[in-house]
C-alpha cells in the first residue's frame, strides 16, 4: 500500500511539474512600443484571451527586450525575450536601375505584437517592465490595464 500511494503521489506531481514548465496557459496579447528618440518602451494594450497558448518565449536567440509582468507583492510571474526592430531604414532604388540609392534612418517609434501564456488568475498581473537585454538597463514599466 505505501508503494502505491507514494507511486501515485510521484505521478502526480510529475504531471503537475509538466503542466507548469510546458508554459501552457491563457493567451494574454499585447502592444509593445519602443520610441528610439526617448529610448523609453510601454505596453500599450493588454488583451487576456481564453484560448490555449503555449509559447513561453524565453530562447528567442535575437532578442533585444526582455519584458516581466508582476503580481502585487512584485514576485515575476512571467518574464519574455523578444525581438523588436529600434529603427527603419529606407533604401530607395535609383529610378531605371537596380542599384539602391542613399539609404535613411527613420527614427519614429516602433511596435510589436507580444503574446504571453497566463498561468493562473489574469487579475494577479498588476505591473510590468521593460528592460534593455544588452546592459539590463530599465527602459519602461507601468501598470497592466
Amino acid at each position: 500500500m505505501k508503494f502505491s500511494l507514494c507511486f501515485i503521489f510521484t505521478i502526480l506531481m510529475n504531471v503537475s511539474h509538466a503542466e507548469v514548465s510546458s508554459g501552457c496557459g491563457n493567451l494574454l496579447n499585447t502592444v509593445m512600443k519602443y520610441d528610439p528618440v526617448k529610448k523609453k518602451a510601454s505596453i500599450e494594450n493588454f488583451y487576456f484571451m481564453d484560448e490555449e497558448f503555449c509559447d513561453l518565449g524565453t530562447k528567442e536567440i535575437n532578442a533585444n527586450f526582455d519584458l516581466v509582468l508582476f503580481d502585487k507583492n512584485k514576485k515575476v510571474l512571467n518574464k519574455k525575450a523578444v525581438f523588436l526592430n529600434t529603427m527603419t531604414v529606407i533604401e530607395l532604388l535609383k529610378p531605371k536601375s537596380s542599384s539602391f540609392g542613399k539609404n535613411k534612418v527613420v527614427l519614429a517609434p516602433q511596435f510589436r505584437n507580444v503574446k504571453f501564456s497566463i498561468i493562473g488568475k489574469k487579475v494577479n498581473i498588476v505591473s510590468y517592465k521593460i528592460f534593455f537585454k544588452a546592459n539590463q538597463k530599465l527602459i519602461g514599466e507601468g501598470v497592466v490595464q
